[in-house]
């Protein structure tokens, strides 16, 4: 029996999603570790908030360039360098003397961070693998939120363990994961092609530019509103007296609650249509994300956790609509939803540390929980037809 017989297309699905979500787990081993990093090398909440931000924007702008390679080169290559070039960086995180070298080496996390998600996210969203499941995408975004969420409860018991030195073993997972992309990556197929842009002038092409502008915008003040709170979210708890594993464990919960709002809102979408959930995941969430910071106790986790399922259950419809209205553009479009948009959604922690510093941490977070009310505005310019076409 051959590998792709032996693997399926439902094989290949759940194995690149597994990627996405040891991927993430690496690009999210800065947040929890801030509050010990911080320590250790000094940092104002300004310097903590650059670093943060330099690994995201890296990150999420580098999968741009790495989604048109992959859209004009193939994605095999990209497919297997990606886990083990991210694995391995972090690991040498763990012997950066000093807050420079930690820069540096962050900046070379967040560009190896980025090769894989876009490779991966067009592959699935080709027509044999939607044809399996109206929600793959959905499949491959809460692995990648698991992922997120798992990183706390990986990355700081290794740290507080054994200390930042110990780091490298957790390359573990991406190493392996390279090596068993690398023995199937000939059944996975890629669709390489040279890349057919549609005119500018075209019916298509001025038909969908407003509501693919909608969609990264959507996206990227999604990603201001949730990169705002779990960046600081891990000092914000520190400083209130929890541990260090108490507040990775928060991030986590935070994660997985996003996990199951992210799986359960493709169902959702198919009863209220796309624009419908949109708005519906934006509407609560600064009452949500205020009543998380103003409270303690089981009932501040609560509201945590609401706030991430909510604002999650509508990540993989920009993606999805976004593939549908340029098809043959599909690894770039991944990567501007994914990466452009998470990008500059990500920078806010530049802003996010400076008031912080300024106002303090808790007033902070409330201006970025009004983040919400400006996505509101962005939903209408959706088409009437993406309801449908999230079928």
């Amino acid at each position: 029996m051959g590998k792709s017989t032996a693997l399926g297309s439902a094989g290949i699905t759940a194995l690149l999603a597994l990627g996405n979500g040891i991927n993430n787990m690496y690009k999210g081993f800065l947040t929890p570790l801030l509050p010990l990093l911080i320590q250790r090398f000094d940092l104002s909440m300004t310097a903590a908030g650059i670093l943060t931000s330099a690994l995201l924007l890296l990150a999420s702008f580098g999968q741009i360039v790495w989604g048109q390679m992959g859209d004009r080169l193939g994605r095999r290559s990209l497919l297997v360098l990606g886990p083990a070039a991210v694995a391995v960086l972090v690991g040498l995180a763990g012997f950066a003397p000093n807050e420079v070298a930690l820069g540096l080496i962050l900046a070379l996390v967040g560009l190896a961070s980025a090769i894989y998600p876009p490779q991966a996210a067009a592959i699935i969203g080709q027509d044999e693998y939607r044809a399996q499941t109206g929600s793959n995408l959905g499949v491959f975004f809460v692995a990648g939120l698991l992922g997120t969420g798992s990183s706390p409860l990986v990355i700081v018991p290794v740290v507080v363990k054994l200390g930042l030195a110990r780091l490298y073993l957790s390359a573990l997972a991406g190493v392996l994961l390279s090596v068993i992309l690398a023995w199937l990556v000939t059944v996975i197929p890629t669709d390489r092609s040279v890349v057919r842009n549609p005119a500018p002038s075209s019916p298509a092409s001025v038909e969908w530019q407003w509501p693919i502008y909608a969609l990264v915008a959507i996206s990227t003040l999604r990603a201001a509103t949730s990169m705002g709170f779990t960046t600081f979210l891990p000092v914000l708890l520190y400083q209130k007296g929890t541990s260090l594993l108490t507040g990775g464990a928060t991030l986590s919960l935070y994660m997985f609650a996003g996990a199951l709002g992210a799986a359960i809102g493709p169902r959702l979408a198919t009863r209220w249509g796309a624009r419908s959930l949109m708005l519906l995941s934006l509407v609560p969430l600064p009452p949500l994300f205020w009543a998380f910071v103003h409270t303690d106790g089981l009932l501040s986790l609560l509201f945590l956790s609401l706030a991430g399922a909510t604002l999650f259950s509508s990540i993989s419809l920009n993606v999805g609509l976004g593939q549908e209205l340029l098809p043959e553009l599909a690894g770039t479009v991944s990567a501007l939803m994914m990466g452009f948009a998470w990008g500059i959604g990500g920078s806010v922690a530049i802003a996010m540390g400076a008031l912080a510093d300024r106002l303090g941490i808790i007033k902070a977070m409330d201006l970025i929980a009004c983040v919400p009310l400006i996505t509101m505005l962005l939903v209408p310019f959706l088409p009437a037809t993406a309801d449908r076409r999230i079928h």
